[in-house]
Order: C-alpha cells, then sequence, then structure tokens
C-alpha cells in the first residue's frame, strides 16, 4: 500500500459525471480519479479548507460517534478495484483490538481527512486508475490511459503523435479546475 493525499476535488467536465476527487501519491506523480456525489465532493472540500458548521453534517457526526466510542481511526485503505467499483475500508482501532469496515472511498476520504489519518492506495487500484498528475507553473495536469491519452514513458511524459490534439484538448478542460471555482 503506498500512502495518498486528496489533490483535488473538482468538477468534471463532462455533462454526465458529477464531480471527482483526485487521489494522487504522496511520493510521487500518479493518481487516482474517482467519480463521486456532490454531497461527498462538498464533505471533502470542507475538510480540507477546515470548514466548521455550527452543527455537524453526516461525516461530522460519524467523526465524533468514533470520538465517544473511544475509537481511532487508524487509515483508510483503498484496496479493491472491480466491477467499474473502488473498494476502501475504514481502519479503525478501539482497545486493543483492529477492525475493519466496509465504506466508499469517497465517504472515506472525507472522514479522514477531517481525522488527519492516513489515506493508502493498492498497486491494483493504481493499475486500474492508470493516471498521473503533473505539476505545472500553472495549475495541473491530470493524464488518464482511462481516458485513452498515450503516454510515451511515464517517466518521459506524453507521447507527441497522433493524439496530441485529444490531450491538448483533455488539458484545457482540467487544468486548474476545482471545486472553488465551479461552485461560486
Amino acid at each position: 500500500m503506498t500512502e495518498v493525499t486528496v489533490f483535488r476535488v473538482w468538477l468534471n467536465p463532462r455533462p454526465d459525471q458529477g464531480y471527482v476527487v483526485i487521489f494522487k501519491e504522496a511520493e510521487g506523480d500518479r493518481a487516482i480519479p474517482m467519480a463521486i456525489g456532490v454531497h461527498e465532493a462538498r464533505a471533502i472540500q470542507m475538510a480540507m479548507d477546515g470548514v466548521v458548521l455550527e452543527r455537524p453534517l453526516t461525516h461530522d457526526l460519524f467523526v465524533s460517534t468514533l470520538d465517544e466510542l473511544d475509537t481511532e481511526l487508524l487509515r483508510v485503505e483503498i484496496g479493491e478495484y472491480r466491477d467499474s467499483t473502488y473498494y476502501a475500508d475504514l481502519v479503525l482501532q478501539r482497545g486493543g483490538e483492529t477492525f475493519r469496515v466496509d465504506a466508499r472511498p469517497s465517504d472515506c476520504a472525507a472522514i479522514a481527512v477531517r481525522c488527519g489519518a492516513p489515506i493508502l492506495a493498492s498497486d491494483e487500484v493504481f493499475q486500474a486508475a492508470d493516471a498521473r498528475v503533473i505539476q505545472e507553473e500553472d495549475g495541473f495536469t491530470l493524464v488518464s490511459g482511462v481516458e485513452s491519452h498515450t503516454l510515451q514513458d511515464p517517466a518521459s511524459g506524453v507521447d507527441e503523435g497522433e493524439g496530441q490534439g485529444d490531450l491538448d484538448t483533455f488539458r484545457r478542460i482540467i487544468t486548474d479546475a476545482d471545486l472553488e471555482e465551479e461552485d461560486s
């Protein structure tokens, strides 16, 4: 398992797919873009921005419940990809007992960000996502094999061949897209 961070939450440019959370390798450029619902997107972004509401939202309630039950979130593990779905576990500890709770990765991320718990992803998940984040001066580019954009070599960048026009369009759509810009 490799540690990831929640790199971005943004509105997907495709009209049929709401929001996307991008998990990025903490010490590298591999990424896992994942379609999520609007409520999960807002919950993750609010936690990342440190927004605290007067009354708890669902993920806040879950974290409060863990606290009341003297239970610690040790980590989140995004461990599987099957049937076009990612699977994750909350790894919890209470007393000396460690146990797992199956949950959607987006809910896990919203809870992990609130708790400051690490998020880990398996190599299987990275391989299924087949994506990389390229940091640029004016933002970032998400290059994804899932989107049929050709990589010449993951270490050397984008192939300048036939698919370049499509990749340039994709770059224009997603460079610097994030929830705050799209939500205002």
